[in-house]
């Protein structure tokens, strides 16, 4: 997946689809404590995930998420999932108040879905880029050796400390 020939959000579907995973287990555990027998066969709920996953899709591309995501730090990750579920929430919850047709208590539903799909939303994130690291062998700092002659070390190395 992380290739030079696939660039912009384009090369993160991964990480986009297990945000959505998340998401949908998140609602799939909250619909479970919340409601009674038989939401899995409800239109409700099925339209309920499908406008989850697509917001969500669409706030991981207009923020830019997932953007250098295999140098962010752990802070960083957290700071940018808050951002994204942040804007997912207020989205959901103005769908909520424009169509209030859905037959189960949303902002209910979302209290206790968004504990668990930022939990495992952040886990899911750090293990996986961590395997990712591994796998293509990125680490964090790199070395450089050069050789110079003199007389090139004072427009090269000003070059070089601007780079990095």
């Amino acid at each position: 997946m992380y290739k030079r020939k696939l660039r912009g959000w384009s090369q993160h579907l991964d990480f986009m689809l297990f945000d959505n995973l998340c998401a949908f287990a998140g609602l799939l555990i909250a619909f479970l404590f919340v409601e009674e027998e038989g939401f899995l066969a409800s239109r409700s709920f099925w339209l309920i995930v499908l406008e989850t996953m697509l917001v969500n899709l669409f706030v991981m591309i207009a923020l830019d998420t997932y953007h250098s995501v295999l140098h962010h730090t752990p802070w960083d990750e957290l700071v940018r999932l808050l951002a994204q579920t942040g804007y997912l929430v207020l989205t959901l919850l103005l769908f909520q108040l424009l169509n209030p047709t859905h037959e189960f208590n949303l902002s209910r539903i979302l209290l206790i879905a968004l504990p668990i799909y930022l939990l495992s939303c952040y886990i899911m994130r750090q293990t996986y880029k961590s395997f990712l690291k591994k796998k293509h062998h990125i680490l964090n700092r790199h070395s450089l050796l050069i050789a110079l002659e003199a007389s090139q070390i004072p427009t090269v190395m000003p070059r070089i400390l601007r780079s990095n």
